[in-house]
């Protein structure tokens, strides 16, 4: 199939993480602030053990001290940045302690209005998880999943597709955001 790649060279194209996703505030994080957006935006369960958080962040060895800076963090994702709607101690599937977390919709809802403002009306979602397109109809915005596996190159049938898409988006005048997060957690 032939493409059209003009819009690549025209800026017609808007290419960002995925809705909600908070980008936007890293600049203002310190670098395990950034770890921990990374991982509540590749979690697919939301739930982690504290000790291996802090490890993971590089807060260094468990102790009253580390534990108090992780607290601390989730009270800043929950009250100054609105990331977090809520977090609380719970079990995990094995039974093991774990932190349980809430994402806030108001990440969501401030980026869709946001895409909104700048006439953005199609989401491509190139995710192996698809986006959660509910909260799109009701503002007059469209999705195309398109599930390429993390770390995966797309089938030549996935990259037709989403070319087609594009080239019929930009076609009818219509503005298209293409999201991905490949699984690097960044």
């Amino acid at each position: 199939m032939a493409h059209n790649f003009s819009w690549i060279f025209e800026a017609k194209l808007v290419g960002m993480r995925r809705p909600g996703c908070s980008l936007e505030l890293t600049p203002e994080m310190m670098s395990h602030e950034r770890c921990f957006l990374a991982w509540l935006n590749s979690s697919s369960s939301l739930s982690i053990d504290r000790q291996r958080l802090a490890k993971s962040l590089g807060l260094g060895p468990s102790g009253l001290q580390v534990d108090q800076r992780i607290l601390d963090l989730y009270k800043k994702f929950g009250d100054i940045w609105g990331i977090l709607e809520s977090y609380r101690e719970g079990f995990g599937a094995e039974g093991e302690a774990v932190d349980l977390f809430v994402r806030s919709p108001k990440p969501v809802e401030a980026d869709l209005a946001f895409l909104r403002k700048n006439v953005i009306d199609s989401i491509v979602s190139l995710r192996e998880t698809p986006l959660d397109t509910e909260p799109l109809g009701p503002i007059g915005m469209e999705a195309l999943h398109i599930p390429i596996p993390d770390r995966k190159a797309p089938t030549p049938e996935q990259f037709d597709l989403f070319l087609g898409h594009v080239d019929a988006k930009l076609t009818d005048r219509h503005t298209v955001l293409a999201h991905c997060w490949g699984g690097t957690a960044e």
